[in-house]
């Protein structure tokens, strides 16, 4: 029941209305009350169905109120006047009407019979209280046979040039209990799965998944990280301050930083990995979440980690290893996030022994090769398996081929690429080709050697240098040699 409008102070109680219904109701035809002269509405509220505590008593102290919970639909306005209009004068208006419909105050003050108006105002007003001096309160209750009503009314002079009306009005009413209602069938379907889109096309560029473990559907790679031999760090367990205590394993290392929807929960994520692991026979050396990973900063810092938005409680870190003859592997998984995302780092290190004689070549030694030869190959420019990707471990090897042209500006080569005998002669062909061009693109585009210098050509497995009949000799096979060329075509 809408009981004060913008318009006016309509039906506190309306005698002639029917019965209750859980929406608002409109005004009656004839207004219960009118609007008091000059006032005007500032600020209103309604509250379909609320608990408000309304004051019944006061003790001798006039600070220690006596508040009754009263339950129904609310209604609050704040009016502003012109300041000829005391607050005494205000509410001896509003009682004498309640008194004309049988109203029973159950608590009224003037000035400073009011006490702490503190915190009456702390109880009574939803909206912001009126605040000034001269204060007066009135709390009443009108009962009829189909209606009952409690009625808040406050009244203060702000300063000289107005006085302010805050009025509260509840209908008691039954709570209101058929506002939504249950699905039963709900019950009897099976719980329905959140499908997420393939995001693979958003990775960041040269990023892929370790052949091992794939991702979360909807995972994006955002950062990424490959080495062939390297150092990287695992949390064997916490130590009492609740630090990270980290070991140390070196092989070939793969590191995939994934931002995940938002909609997965970092429980999930971990939970996740941890299935795939363990049924490839993984164990786990160690695991964490929340508050017992330590601090966040402390825990992405120990690892390096190439995630780290997020808080700690949602943290989850597991590291385990599959032991194996041909060298153990190592697989950590660290999530965290917050509400408005998640990202997961999944790290995998595979145990190799160090390959001391990948760099052969030296400006000299390349030099002197090309002086006596006309060619050399260049050992240490060392490619991924079955790819044209170029190792880490090949760019210092890159680096002093481009220190050699710069040098040699007016020379031209051929890059050639060469394979052993393994495999599809044609796919040989091509792939010594693709590592050709490759190490073409890398020196014209990073290291600003002219094209014309250069021509890429793939040789495939026709133009061994040992035999192909062991992996000493295929090894030595799959190479790329710089040729010096004698012409300019």
């Amino acid at each position: 029941m809408r009981v004060f409008s913008s318009g006016c102070l309509v039906g506190l109680l309306a005698l002639s209305m029917g019965t209750f219904t859980s929406l608002p109701l409109k005004a009656a035809d004839e207004e219960l009350f009118t609007l008091f002269p000059t006032a005007k509405l500032k600020e209103e509220l309604t509250r379909h169905y609320i608990e408000y505590p309304f004051i019944i008593s006061v003790g001798e102290s006039r600070s220690d109120f006596s508040f009754k919970p009263i339950f129904g639909q609310l209604q609050q306005q704040k009016y502003q006047l012109a300041p000829e209009y005391s607050p005494n004068h205000i509410l001896d208006n509003y009682r004498a009407q309640l008194k004309k419909l049988g109203g029973e105050v159950l608590f009224e003050c003037r000035l400073e019979t009011c006490g702490n108006t503190r915190i009456l105002r702390e109880n009574i007003a939803l909206l912001d209280g009126v605040i000034g001096v001269d204060n007066g309160y009135l709390f009443a209750r009108v009962k009829h046979e189909q209606k009952e009503f409690y009625t808040a009314i406050q009244t203060a002079s702000t300063t000289n040039s107005y006085a302010s009306i805050h009025i509260t009005t509840l209908e008691v009413v039954p709570e209101p209990l058929g506002l939504v209602t249950a699905n039963a069938a709900f019950l009897q379907q099976a719980p329905k799965q959140i499908e997420f889109k393939d995001n693979v096309q958003k990775d960041t560029e040269g990023a892929e998944d370790h052949p091992l473990i794939g991702r979360l559907k909807g995972a994006v790679i955002h950062e990424f990280k490959r080495q062939g031999f390297a150092s990287t760090a695992f949390v064997s367990a916490m130590d009492a301050t609740n630090k990270p205590v980290v070991v140390e394993r070196a092989g070939k290392l793969t590191q995939n930083g994934y931002q995940l929807p938002k909609e997965y929960s970092s429980y999930e994520v971990f939970s996740n990995y941890k299935a795939a692991l363990t049924k490839l026979g993984f164990e786990a050396q160690f695991e964490c979440k929340g508050e017992a990973c330590g601090p966040e900063r402390k825990f992405v810092e120990a690892i390096d980690s190439l995630v780290n938005i997020g808080n700690e409680e949602s943290q989850f870190y597991g590291w385990y290893t599959l032991t194996r003859p041909e060298g153990n592997v190592h697989v950590s998984t660290y999530t965290i996030g917050f509400i408005g995302g998640l990202w997961t780092e999944l790290r995998v290190l595979e145990e190799t022994q160090l390959k001391d004689d990948r760099v052969g070549i030296n400006l000299a030694a390349l030099t002197d090769q090309i002086e006596a030869k006309g060619h050399v190959a260049l050992e240490g420019l060392l490619f991924e398996y079955d790819s044209d990707k170029l190792l880490p471990e090949a760019l210092p090897v890159v680096e002093v081929l481009a220190s050699y042209l710069k040098t040699n500006p007016s020379r031209a080569f051929y890059v050639v690429g060469h394979t052993d005998d393994k495999g599809n002669q044609a796919y040989n062909q091509g792939l010594s080709q693709r590592r050709a061009v490759a190490v073409v693109k890398l020196l014209t585009a990073s290291h600003g050697i002219k094209a014309q210098q250069l021509e890429a050509v793939g040789i495939g497995e026709h133009a061994p240098i040992a035999s192909n009949n062991d992996e000493a000799g295929q090894q030595q096979n799959r190479r790329v040699e710089l040729v010096l060329r004698s012409d300019t075509k």
